[in-house]
């Protein structure tokens, strides 16, 4: 597997997991060693960070997670109320997308809370 490709699989699997993915997961789910994974993901953060996204990829809780980036959260917090009916903060259901974004964008808001913002603009 290239680089690029381990990188690729990386955010891929990043996306799609509803918990943060942790180095030892990432390394199992492409049979690759972990400090080779662990380079890879530091290339994608790094990536994520330094473009011009509206998402960035976020180590927390012994994982890797995407998050909305704290600059966008109110537009994003006005897009989500204007949906109708509006979603529910009910929690992850499987099959059920509009609750898992809802439930995405709250464990964004309290990460951003918990992390101190550096804006890349200055």
């Amino acid at each position: 597997m290239t680089n690029e490709e381990r990188r690729a699989a990386l955010e891929a699997i990043i996306y799609a997991a509803d918990e943060p993915a942790t180095v030892e997961q990432l390394a199992a789910a492409l049979d690759e060693e972990k400090l080779v994974v662990q380079a890879s993901l530091d290339e994608l953060v790094a990536s994520y960070a330094a473009e011009e996204r509206g998402i960035e990829v976020r180590a927390v809780a012994g994982g890797y997670k995407m998050y909305t980036k704290p600059q966008h959260h109110d537009v994003v917090r006005r897009f989500i109320k204007s949906l109708r009916p509006p979603l529910q903060a009910t929690g992850h259901r499987p099959g059920n997308r509009r609750n898992s974004q809802r439930e995405h964008f709250r464990r964004t808001e309290n990460a951003a809370r918990q992390t101190p913002h550096h804006d890349s603009r200055s």
